[in-house]
């Protein structure tokens, strides 16, 4: 399990004395919000799933909230450890809320050794935050029920494929950065070639680019970065179009 995304261990007392805030730093005194409305944890698996915006659920696994992932810990076990189960879920909730506004990033370019901080803050936060703990200690608490997200099918397949056939290695980035040029929105979009063209970005540029990459390299990048890691991979059309399912869905 990579370090960078182990929730630190703080005493009872350290946790009493600093109920940290989304957006803000130690609240001192302040009493815990109360956590574990269905409503609450309702709306705190919405944002957990996500879909057009990968977050939590694209690093993380957790049954509440049916999401798989390779890239970081496995939430169901991290909420169940043994040094945890004598926490209150307001106190359990604030632990995660705290690693939700702080984050742990020692590789801005790799998912498994970054957690981005602040990604969710005030009530959002606080709701994702009492979905994971609750949720992924007592699943079997009202709300809690597995549910799937808005990725289904062949699109779900296309994010796990780019989870665990090196897609991620080089378009994950928080801070614009990475090796390759961003997905997030490219699904439709005019993206200069290194040819000095431009092109829109539809379905058969999104086939391609993925089947072919060195067929049309983007303006910045140099042609073998792509193909050195999707051609041993050996895809398969059906895969191709997961893939390009996946990236359309990115908004």
């Amino acid at each position: 399990m990579p370090d960078a995304f182990r929730f630190p261990r703080l005493g009872l007392v350290a946790l009493a004395a600093c109920a940290t805030a989304a957006l803000a730093g130690c609240a001192g005194r302040a009493a815990p919000r109360p956590a574990g409305s269905v409503d609450q944890l309702s709306h705190g698996r919405t944002l957990f799933q996500a879909g057009a915006q990968p977050t939590c659920g694209f690093c993380h696994t957790l049954g509440a909230a049916e999401t798989t992932s390779p890239l970081a810990p496995n939430l169901d076990h991290e909420m169940r450890e043994a040094d945890l189960r004598g926490l209150s879920d307001e106190r359990l909730a604030e632990k995660v809320r705290q690693m939700i506004a702080q984050g742990a990033c020692s590789d801005p370019n790799d998912a498994t050794r970054c957690m981005p901080s602040g990604i969710f803050g005030g009530s959002d936060a606080l709701a994702v935050a009492s979905f994971v703990a609750i949720c992924g200690r007592t699943p079997g608490r009202p709300g809690c029920a597995p549910a799937p997200g808005p990725l289904r099918g062949p699109t779900l397949q296309g994010e796990h494929l780019f989870q665990t056939r090196g897609c991620v290695g080089c378009h994950f980035s928080h801070d614009e950065t990475s090796t390759g040029p961003s997905l997030i929105g490219l699904a439709g979009s005019k993206v200069r070639l290194a040819d000095g063209s431009t092109v829109t970005a539809d379905r058969a540029y999104l086939l391609r680019s993925i089947a072919s990459p060195d067929s049309q390299v983007v303006l910045g990048y140099s042609p073998g970065m792509m193909s050195a890691r999707v051609v041993p991979q050996h895809l398969s059309r059906a895969e191709i179009d997961a893939l390009a399912d996946y990236l359309e869905s990115l908004g």
